[in-house]
């Protein structure tokens, strides 16, 4: 299963950043230019996922009650459902609280 990623798009956007996003998605990436961004070796992947590690949010550990056939289908989503799930339900409240 691919990995789903999630990214932020601005509220407001123009219909040529909205082609630019979807021309991006159409993209293969045998089709990216990586002549600017040499080759990273072990140790300096090692130290930016060390730096992710440190950096990400620790978020509190719940429990929660929901109906079974719902966490059976985010667990088809394979590792990382859990995150799916709370990144689902702070969209919900920023697209719903009135600030």
């Amino acid at each position: 299963m691919a990995k789903i990623v999630y990214h932020k798009i601005p509220q407001k956007i123009s219909q040529k950043g909205l082609k630019e996003l979807e021309n991006l998605r159409q993209m293969d990436d045998d089709d990216i230019d990586y002549s600017d961004a040499p080759p990273l070796n072990k140790k300096q992947l090692d130290e930016v996922a060390r730096i992710v590690r440190e950096r990400r949010e620790r978020m509190p550990s719940i429990t929660l009650r929901i109906p079974s056939q719902i966490l059976a289908k985010y667990k088809e989503l394979g590792k990382g459902y859990t995150s799916i799930m709370a990144h689902i339900l702070c969209e919900y409240i920023q697209e719903h609280s009135q600030t």
